[in-house]
């Protein structure tokens, strides 16, 4: 048998168990998770809020716990968190796509997902800058971008205005994961065979067009690639579907995925460092890259991780992190101040005030834990329900 009627015959094969898993996990429950990218979620949402808890808030806000527990490397550099975020959603969303039937399909399981804590979240936070109005308060048309998942510059162009912001200000990454969901999406019911390969065509031409257009100063293609292709958070999602397919043992694809994430960052850091057009750290975002390739690695393959981060504490973290996330910032702060503000008054509270972040952050998860409980999973299955084409067709 020749190479070539070999190759042909491990694609149909493929397409085949796809097209059946495609009707077994209609049937599986929506709540279906691997345990270990709970864990890893959990990694990425401390990460995130240590990192705005003890970075920038005490240099945003006049409060008085120490300035130097930020300075902590893992708090310091903690926005890589939602880098490991955009990797674990390249994986998780790979797996998606090969769940869902069709394009109908996909876009109502990832509404599902996303849009009832968003819609929940924004309402509190909303709210509460009303109530406790003492670092920021919001406007009722910033529910359009935030609900929409769309950039606020995006309404303010259209509407020519400067007023439109997200209801909080994390909410910047939604954007750039609806991003990632249309190009993938795109590219995989545009030919489902080929998915792999063309995607992976795709990221390496953005890896090497995106650096050049920095380094020759053509501005308009640089921001026509950030906006369109994600090109600068694009290498981040690049692993993690190199990631599902080392999950289904694919090792060449995963290498192969793995090298052009990389690569794809190192000239953007290259040419950005040498062409600057924003802050930016270079250094330390190829050794958080590395660092992330190591422990979602570990995570899949080395049992030890894996069991660490199934470890049931730290996946009900996982399970909370996304209302969590859409909540931790704006809402947080406001309870770090005020309660900071008390403590200050009271000589033997005062020497404990760095622990109030941790105390904010726990409050944080827990309410995070009930919500996911009472809410977000119960309206999930319910739309999920909602959503299943009652005519199955395999393509």
């Amino acid at each position: 048998m020749t190479h070539d009627t070999q190759q042909e015959t491990d694609l149909n094969s493929e397409l085949f168990r796809s097209s059946n898993s495609n009707l077994s996990n209609l049937s599986k429950k929506p709540n279906d998770r691997i345990a270990y990218l709970d864990g890893l979620r959990a990694v990425a949402i401390l990460s995130v809020v240590l990192f705005h808890y003890y970075f920038i808030f005490p240099n945003k806000f006049n409060i008085s716990y120490s300035k130097g527990i930020g300075e902590v490397w893992f708090i310091k550099y903690g926005s890589l968190g939602v880098m490991l975020f955009f990797s674990i959603s390249g994986f998780v969303i790979t797996q998606t796509l090969h769940t869902s039937v069709s394009s109908k399909h996909f876009i109502a399981k990832r509404f599902s997902r996303l849009f009832p804590a968003m819609l929940v979240c924004s309402l509190l936070t909303y709210l509460i800058s009303f109530i406790l109005p003492t670092t920021y308060t919001s406007k009722a048309y910033n529910f359009l971008p935030s609900l929409t998942f769309l950039d606020p510059k995006i309404y303010n162009f259209i509407f020519q205005s400067q007023s439109f912001e997200w209801m909080d200000g994390a909410y910047w990454s939604l954007f750039t994961e609806i991003r990632f969901y249309t190009i993938s999406a795109l590219i995989y019911f545009a030919n489902k065979r080929n998915f792999y390969r063309n995607f992976l065509f795709l990221a390496a031409i953005v890896g090497i067009l995106f650096p050049l257009s920095i380094i020759l100063q053509l501005h308009s293609i640089r921001s026509a690639f950030n906006f369109l292709l994600i090109a600068n958070q694009l290498p981040w999602f690049i692993f993690g579907v190199g990631c599902y397919r080392l999950y289904k043992n694919d090792n060449k694809e995963f290498i192969t995925y793995s090298l052009i994430s990389f690569f794809s960052m190192l000239f953007y850091c290259l040419a950005i460092t040498n062409y600057p057009y924003m802050p930016f750290d270079a250094q330390a975002t190829m050794i958080g890259m590395l660092a992330i390739f190591v422990l979602i690695y570990s995570a899949i393959k080395i049992k030890l991780v894996s069991n660490i981060l199934s470890y049931k504490p730290i996946t009900l973290i996982g399970v909370a992190s996304y209302s969590f996330y859409l909540l931790h910032q704006e809402i947080g702060q406001k309870f770090i101040y005020i309660i900071d503000i008390a403590a200050v008054k009271n000589l033997e509270l005062y020497k404990f005030t760095y622990l109030i972040p941790l105390f904010v952050l726990i409050i944080g998860i827990l309410f995070s834990l009930l919500m996911y409980k009472y809410y977000e999973n119960p309206i999930n299955k319910r739309l999920n329900r909602l959503f299943k084409p009652k005519n199955i067709i395999i393509e």
